[in-house]
């Protein structure tokens, strides 16, 4: 054999069915807190959900319940109910067949690491696994590209010899963010998912395989790219040639990025990303589309980015295709030791999120009182036709459901804000689109936030503090810079650590946008109204969004959960309904 491939198998729908196993182990586990198992719990709270998901909306009523207690009483009741495991046909042969021939095989699974164990040594190909990798043991698991990531290191094989087995679209995600040579899809009771998600090639079970095919399957998708980048050479300025990092290629619902060294005419090399438009036909990627975010994005770097007074990643170029139709932004590469992404500002001193807070104002106090539309004729009102009555009439078309879904989370004042935000919702937006209107950037949230160490102290491993660089521009609009200030709170913080925060972030914007622009009119009272009124737009559209989309389009399906709760508790707090009832 010239070379050795790396066989990467998910486990649960791969090479195994576990949902009936699952079902008799929490009908067991339930009984005893006198919860009848059915079908509705299980496929709303238990399939697809890691156990502190699963069970945090259980046992959500309860005072307490000790988690790990009631996982480990799961864990012992999935072995005595092992023998109900259904085997995919063919896939212990097939695993078997492939290590004979010299390969090497890792299960990637979000599964618990001792069932993953226990299943692997029932089903007999334990000791022909190379290795196993847990995505919770991960820097992030499935749909992020992590677990797969980790299993080629592991192996020491490169991802252009990586072939990967799935069935999930968390899963097809996540190896696609690897690039690998070939993804194979195996046919479940949703087999849409496969062609959503476009896997290279399909099986219902194992038998027949065409190994020759799979080892030498090609696919042209980087030359494609190569051949985009080669294409649009003459927009980057002392471009020459261009090179795809393949170890650090990453994918999503809204954009794929990729890492590019792009080499210039004096030979130096410049360590680029390019987002390029997700291919993925999906209803989340359907929904970017509907929200004109690809092309909000793209207006900014090439339009309003040169201007901005806030530090942001340098633009190299928008990429076009024949038709100069724009396909993606090359940028800056800021995923280097001198930069953090994502800072838990949970756990980080006060001061970070202070100046995250100060620079977003100083951003807001210089366009402030501009006329933008008529600077940047392509950004736009909450009013204009591409949001209004649009995202209006998905908030009435979904509620019903939403409130359904949710309805264990939706008491007493929460759910009084809801229907009365559903109901002023078109006017929640014309509020948005008077008065103090600046440049939004629509999602400051740390996960979209670069922080560049500042001073750094080699011999103590000391950082001084940190610059914040703001990425992803995709929902910039010409709104209330409050809107930044909530979407920053509710997306960076847990609801604790929050509620202790909010008056003081809350008086530091107000304090740093007037000292930014000291001759403007605006007094606290009206400030404290656009306080309150932008946290009920898009967190709210947000909520309902995410709260009604299939778990089958989510990049991350404890998202909306972790979200809507954090949402629930915000406006609880600092909402009025007085102040709602009067729009």
């Amino acid at each position: 054999m010239d070379k050795t491939y790396a066989f990467l198998l998910d486990l649960d729908g791969t090479l195994v069915n576990t949902d009936k196993i699952y079902q008799h182990v929490w009908k067991e586990l339930l009984y005893e807190y006198n919860i009848e198992m059915t079908d509705e719990i299980f496929y709303k709270y238990i399939q697809g959900n890691n156990d502190y998901i699963a069970m945090s909306k259980i046992f959500s009523n309860y005072v307490s319940f000790n988690m790990e207690e009631l996982s480990n009483k799961k864990d012992m009741l999935f072995m005595k109910h092992i023998h109900a495991i259904s085997i995919i046909p063919n896939s212990t042969d097939f695993v078997k067949k492939i290590k004979r021939m010299g390969h090497k095989i890792a299960i990637v699974t979000n599964s618990n690491l001792i069932i993953v164990e226990k299943i692997l040594q029932y089903i007999g190909i334990y000791d022909v696994v190379d290795c196993i990798i847990v995505g919770n043991e991960c820097e992030k698991p499935k749909p992020f590209p992590h677990p797969y990531m980790e299993a080629l290191n592991i192996l020491k094989i490169s991802n252009i010899y990586a072939i990967v087995f799935e069935d999930s679209s968390a899963g097809i995600l996540s190896a696609k963010g690897i690039f690998p040579r070939c993804i194979v899809g195996i046919y479940n009771e949703d087999c849409t998912i496969l062609e959503k998600y476009e896997t290279d090639l399909m099986i219902q079970d194992y038998a027949n395989i065409d190994i020759p095919l799979l080892l030498n399957y090609e696919k042209n998708q980087l030359k494609k790219i190569k051949d985009l980048l080669v294409y649009n050479k003459n927009s980057i300025k002392n471009a020459m040639d261009f090179k795809i990092d393949h170890t650090k290629l990453k994918g999503g619902f809204i954009a794929d990025v990729l890492s590019i060294n792009v080499i210039m005419e004096d030979l130096s090399v410049q360590n680029c990303v390019l987002k390029l438009k997700s291919e993925n036909d999906t209803a989340m990627s359907k929904m970017a589309t509907m929200l004109d975010l690809y092309e909000r994005e793209f207006y900014f770097y090439q339009n309003i980015a040169p201007y901005v007074n806030i530090c942001i990643p340098h633009v190299y170029s928008i990429i076009k295709d024949t038709s100069f139709q724009s396909l993606g932004v090359l940028l800056e590469n800021l995923n280097t030791p001198d930069y953090v992404l994502n800072l838990d500002l949970n756990n980080e001193h006060m001061d970070v999120s202070l100046k995250v807070i100060r620079r977003m104002a100083e951003l807001h106090a210089k366009f402030t009182k501009k006329n933008l539309i008529d600077i940047f004729p392509f950004l736009k009102k909450h009013n204009d036709p591409t949001f209004c009555p649009s995202w209006g009439n998905y908030v009435s078309e979904n509620w019903g459901t939403f409130k359904k879904q949710w309805s264990f989370l939706l008491t007493g004042k929460r759910l009084e804000l809801l229907e009365l935000i559903s109901i002023k919702f078109n006017k929640i937006q014309e509020y948005l689109s008077t008065g103090m209107l600046t440049l939004c950037h629509g999602d400051i949230k740390s996960a979209n936030i670069f922080y560049k160490k500042l001073r750094v102290d080699k011999r103590n491993n000391e950082i001084s503090g940190y610059e914040p660089y703001f990425i992803d521009w995709q929902y910039i609009a010409y709104g209330k810079g409050v809107q930044d200030l909530i979407f920053f709170m509710i997306e960076s913080f847990d609801p604790n650590v929050l509620c202790n925060y909010t008056n003081i972030f809350k008086a530091y914007y107000y304090q740093c946008f007037i000292h930014s622009h000291p001759n403007l009119s605006y007094r606290y009272e009206e400030y404290e109204q656009d306080f309150m009124i932008a946290a009920c737009y898009f967190p709210f559209f947000v909520t309902i969004w995410f709260g009604t989309t299939s778990k089958n389009d989510l990049i991350d399906i404890n998202f909306p959960f972790f979200f809507i709760q954090k949402y629930l508790r915000f406006i609880e707090d600092n909402i009025s309904i007085e102040i709602l009832q009067t729009l």
